[in-house]
């Protein structure tokens, strides 16, 4: 027992110097395999901590910049969850992705009002390369009718620091990338530069717009400027107009300005409305009368004065056999192509074809008994021949597209025809049932609110004898139409009706206004107010959140604005008072 034991303690021997050799050596291996990369983990720790810093420095002078740049007193801020993109340095060192972080700034503007606002973008200069760093244009865009002589646009800097000799570095370009030489540049501090343009030789002009502003040869240095057609147009049946030169608010009132125009759109115009896709205004008028303005005061001719062919169904009105249509409404179908309406002698249907430009268009000279009407013209189910065709608009409503023209028939009921892509092919259809015999329409109007959990449509129909009917939908011969409680205060005659913000304005043959506002149910609660005794108004339009409202006193034109539909403030005009009635107004938001 004993001898085992002892062998049992002999055989615990130690390491032998060759092992523990072995052992360090495999030690060291592996420290120094792992040394590079805990270097490397704490470098990374350290270039975090510093970005993160950096990155709130960055905050601290954003807000600095942002709140400086609150020209206007009293407007609101607003606070922007920034986000920090993973960055590399120009020493290669990558900063990790760190944010939200909430930026405070204020709004910018060349206005006192809340319309046209920009926000102060923020961008990231942790890298501090060329596609870090921005130039921006206060106001981005101006409107060509305005006096650009002595206009000034700022140039504010994003995290680029501007010296006085900045200004000599500038230039302004059009889009054909020809210089302007008739503007002058000027340094205002480190963060703006001011801009002055001129109307002279070579004019800045909406068919040279963009143009661009551009810092040196460097292209990463720039912001677009875009030159519009005037904010408004008012006009008069003769084809006289003015144009808006914004809100004068020196005097308190905040009263409208407005200037007359040299030329004329034509010898007559019925309507005119501000087509926002192609950027340019439509003005409509007897004896085929179709014009565009895209700049200037050049009004291009598109007059539909011959005889063509019938090739689709898009736009619909009502002539006089093998005579140029007097076209009486314009407005703008779901695909973006004009819809023209008149009234005319005889019930005779014609259809106009647009070609793919959009401007130019053909009226046929075939009568409802064509032999080649009934596959090629859309079918109408209303009993009685279309006389007339007032007003046309297109809305989305809860998804839907709807193209809707108003009107009147020969016994003087209402008409409403309206196209829906998923309605018979997309022609028009009859939106009221035969049974129904509702006074000639004049005016058509769509609004909507929401109540929480959806939004809740109202269209309203405007009429000659003074009703405003509403309904929640258009049907196909089927939609449901409800008579509005307008009271007793209201206008002889609804001539147009229009949606801003959450309530309906409405005008007609008196001085009266009526206001509806709509709730979040979809009722509305409806006042007349007494703007101008013994004036009529014609038009009204939601433009740049204030409505316009145009008409006539003692046979001359007036123009009244209004941010509420209730107090309204005249018109001023320079160039000359106003002659004749205006007719109708349009505007670009």
């Amino acid at each position: 027992m004993g001898v085992k034991g002892d062998k049992m303690f002999k055989s615990k021997k130690g390491f032998t110097l060759v092992e523990i050799l072995v052992a360090l050596t495999i030690i060291l291996m592996v420290v120094f395999a792992f040394t590079p990369l805990m270097a490397f983990s704490l470098r990374q720790i350290y270039e975090s901590g510093k970005g993160q810093k950096e990155l709130y420095e960055s905050k601290s002078q954003m807000e600095k910049k942002l709140s400086e740049r609150n020209t206007n007193s009293g407007l609101p801020s607003v606070t922007i969850n920034t986000v920090f993109k993973e960055a590399t340095t120009s020493s290669g060192e990558v900063l990790p992705k760190t944010g939200p972080i909430p930026v405070t700034g204020a709004f910018v503007s060349d206005t006192g009002t809340l319309s046209g606002f920009e926000l102060a973008t923020v961008y990231t200069a942790i890298a501090a390369g060329d596609n870090k760093a921005r130039i921006r244009l206060v106001p981005n865009s101006v409107s060509e009718d305005d006096n650009l002589l002595g206009k000034v646009i700022y140039i504010y800097s994003e995290f680029l620091a501007f010296a006085p000799e900045d200004a000599g570095r500038f230039k302004l370009y059009d889009k054909n990338n020809n210089q302007v030489n008739t503007v002058s540049f000027s340094f205002i501090d480190n963060m703006t530069m001011a801009m002055t343009l001129s109307s002279t030789s070579p004019s800045v002009t909406a068919s040279l717009q963009p143009y661009t502003v551009k810092l040196g040869n460097n292209d990463s240095y720039t912001a677009k400027l875009y030159v519009e057609p005037p904010n408004i147009i008012v006009a008069a049946s003769n084809g006289e107009y003015y144009s808006s030169k914004g809100i004068d608010g020196s005097s308190g009132s905040m009263q409208p300005l407005f200037y007359k125009s040299s030329g004329k759109i034509a010898n007559s115009i019925n309507e005119i409305i501000w087509d926002g896709a192609t950027s340019r205004y439509l003005a409509v008028g007897n004896g085929g009368v179709y014009r565009t303005l895209s700049g200037g005061n050049s009004w291009t001719t598109g007059d539909i004065t011959g005889n063509g062919s019938i090739l689709n169904n898009d736009i619909i009105v009502l002539g006089e056999r093998n005579k140029t249509p007097d076209i009486q409404s314009v407005g703008i179908n779901y695909n973006g192509i004009p819809i023209i309406g008149g009234r005319f002698m005889y019930q005779t249907k014609v259809l106009i074809y647009w070609t793919d430009d959009k401007m130019h268009g053909f009226a046929t000279d075939y009568n409802a008994s064509g032999s080649n009407l009934s596959s090629k013209f859309p079918n109408l189910t209303h009993s009685s021949q279309v006389k007339s065709v007032d007003d046309i608009i297109t809305v989305q409503s809860n998804g839907t597209s709807y193209s809707i023209a108003v009107g009147s028939d020969e016994d003087n009921n209402a008409v409403v025809i309206a196209r829906t892509p998923s309605v018979d092919n997309g022609r028009w259809y009859d939106a009221i049932p035969s049974s129904v015999k509702l006074p000639a329409a004049t005016s058509i109007e769509y609004g909507a609110t929401y109540n929480g959990e959806e939004e809740v449509p109202v269209f309203l129909l405007g009429t000659a004898n003074g009703k405003i009917y509403s309904s929640r939908q258009i049907v196909k011969g089927n939609t449901s139409w409800t008579q509005e409680n307008i009271g007793s205060g209201g206008p002889g005659k609804i001539t147009s009706i229009s949606f801003g913000g959450d309530r309906f304005v409405a005008v007609g043959d008196s001085g009266k206004i009526l206001t509806g506002i709509l709730n979040s149910s979809g009722t509305i609660t409806w006042n007349s107010y007494n703007i101008a005794s013994g004036a009529s108004f014609n038009d009204v339009e939601y433009i740049n959140d204030r409505f316009y409202a145009v008409g006539q006193k003692d046979g001359k034109g007036i123009i009244y604005a209004s941010t509420d539909g209730i107090s309204w403030t005249s018109a001023q005009y320079s160039g000359g008072s106003p002659s004749q009635p205006f007719v109708t107004v349009a505007g670009r938001n």
